[in-house]
């Protein structure tokens, strides 16, 4: 048997998250709600789960989508808040 349990995906609370990109990395933690917000210059950033997230093969899942655009925002600092499912 094989491939994703059924149902929506679901928000992950306490998940920890790495974000790596051109711009630097920085470690995140979702809330309770399976949300986290972080600080990012512009540019393209992995997303990977890092711990406390579910699990295959003893090996973390990784998010979907693992891959988040931080657009250019001239002269305007840009917060990014995203939710984990």
């Amino acid at each position: 048997m094989g491939g994703p349990a059924p149902g929506a995906p679901a928000p992950i609370p306490g998940v920890e998250l790495r974000l790596v990109g051109a711009g630097g990395s920085v470690n995140v933690r979702a809330n309770r709600r399976g949300r986290f917000t972080a600080v990012l210059a512009p540019g393209t950033y992995q997303v990977t789960i890092t711990g406390h997230g579910p699990t295959a093969s003893g090996q973390p899942m990784q998010p979907t989508p693992d891959t988040i655009r931080v657009p250019h925002a001239p002269g305007h600092p840009l917060r990014l808040a995203v939710s984990i499912k």
